[in-house]
């Protein structure tokens, strides 16, 4: 990856840009330090709601169709995301008109219409993006996970609020929340691709001087407070069962952040995985199988998803926590080199597209504070040892740390609980 570089507005915005040569494109991204996890119970979806509300019309472009035209008439992608801790606005757009990019984002976030009929018709939006997830039971089952091992706090509830939250948030509770999260100082913006360093300097500088300062509000706590294993199971007469084991992880600047990332790899990122292998390739208990590691700010999440028949959940079951068993056993260096290269060659693929690189750098600055290149994190990856992941298997893999959710047609977990001993 070439050089970025990197500086502050004069509103506060950081300001992250990244030439790429052999691109016609270029990425627009504005990363926002807020999301879910900094919503009481009042506000609980707000953040989702409000990145809706935002494409609903600014003070120059009166509609969503007047937003949208600015970047799709030039061939370009504009979309949104919520996260827990942040809320993201990007284009995609030919480098030709990177600028007409920067302008439009800037435009939605200092300048936003805010109309109660724009709010009125997109929480409509909202309640059928929450029905949609609600009636996916893989969906379903991980977010109860979440509220497993986050019970009664911002981070185990659901990103989108629910029908009830949402419709009891006024406008004015909108407005509060934007005076108070959408601060230049809680702004990141990231501008990669085939791009005029001068130039896009002098657009940013321009487009969000007039980006409201302040300080935004810290996010709630977190605590995992429960000692598992626990089960929970919501009945669905369907043919099968869906899994989500989660285990309390390690945050972005943990020490062991990258030995447990290559244990993720080791056990269920590719086809070559154990639990795949396993599971699925010796078993065939389950079309797919994967495992995941989730870094926040202050603590993270090690998971692991699966979909099993009804009449093999059980034995699924068992073979995933014998799988979690016989790793701490038998866990071999060329295992570990092999995970290594496989993290560290993702990481490089994904490094080839402008809106990728954009995302990898703005998430960095936002979270961390600070941007380590692809040279620095595949030293960090290789410098992982046996020792550090042995020790990193006893710290989170025992059942005190896990919960399951279950989701399909069980009634009784008492015979799953009792397979999560390790």
């Amino acid at each position: 990856m070439e050089n970025f570089y990197s500086n502050k507005l004069s509103s506060g915005v950081d300001l992250i840009t990244l030439r790429l040569k052999n691109t016609r494109t270029a990425s627009v991204m504005l990363f926002i330090g807020t999301g879910s996890r900094y919503e009481n119970k009042k506000l609980w979806g707000a953040s989702h709601l409000f990145e809706h509300v935002l494409f609903k019309g600014t003070k120059n472009h009166t509609t969503p169709s007047d937003i949208s035209r600015v970047i799709e008439s030039k061939g370009g992608i504009l979309n949104a995301f919520t996260d827990k801790e942040m809320t993201g606005y990007w284009c995609k757009i030919p480098s030709d008109f990177v600028e007409d990019g920067i302008k439009i984002l800037a435009e939605m976030v200092t300048q936003p219409l805010l109309r109660q009929s724009d709010i009125d018709l997109e929480k409509k939006v909202v309640f059928e993006e929450i029905n949609a997830s609600n009636d996916s039971p893989d969906s379903k089952s991980s977010l109860n996970a979440e509220t497993l091992i986050w019970p009664e706090q911002p981070m185990g509830r659901d990103i989108g609020g629910s029908v009830k939250s949402l419709s009891a948030i006024g406008k004015e509770d909108l407005v509060q929340y934007f005076s108070n999260q959408y601060v230049a100082t809680n702004a990141v913006l990231v501008i990669t691709g085939n791009i005029d360093i001068d130039r896009i300097n002098f657009c940013a500088e321009n487009a969000f001087s007039n980006f409201r300062s302040g300080q935004a509000k810290a996010p709630f706590p977190v605590v995992f407070p429960n000692k598992g294993p626990i089960v929970s199971s919501e009945f669905r007469d369907i043919s099968q069962i869906n899994l989500s084991f989660l285990l309390k992880g390690y945050s972005i600047h943990h020490q062991n952040k990258y030995a447990l990332d290559l244990l993720s790899v080791i056990l269920g990122e590719s086809m070559s995985s154990r639990l795949f292998e396993e599971v699925r390739e010796k078993r065939g208990l389950a079309y797919s199988i994967s495992s995941f590691n989730i870094h926040f700010s202050d603590c993270g999440l090690f998971g692991i998803d699966s979909g099993v028949n009804k009449d093999d959940a059980v034995e699924a079951v068992d073979v995933i926590c014998n799988e979690l068993v016989k790793i701490k056993r038998n866990l071999e260096v060329k295992e570990i080199q092999e995970a290594k290269e496989l993290m560290k060659g993702r990481l490089s693929m994904r490094l080839e597209d402008s809106r990728s690189i954009a995302s990898f750098l703005g998430f960095q600055q936002l979270i961390k504070k600070k941007i380590q290149t692809y040279e620095e994190i595949s030293d960090l990856v290789d410098s992982v040892t046996l020792e550090e992941i042995s020790f990193v298997l006893e710290d989170i893999f025992k059942p005190d740390n896990f919960v399951l959710s279950i989701v399909g047609p069980v009634k009784d977990t008492d015979i799953f609980k009792d397979k999560m001993n390790l």
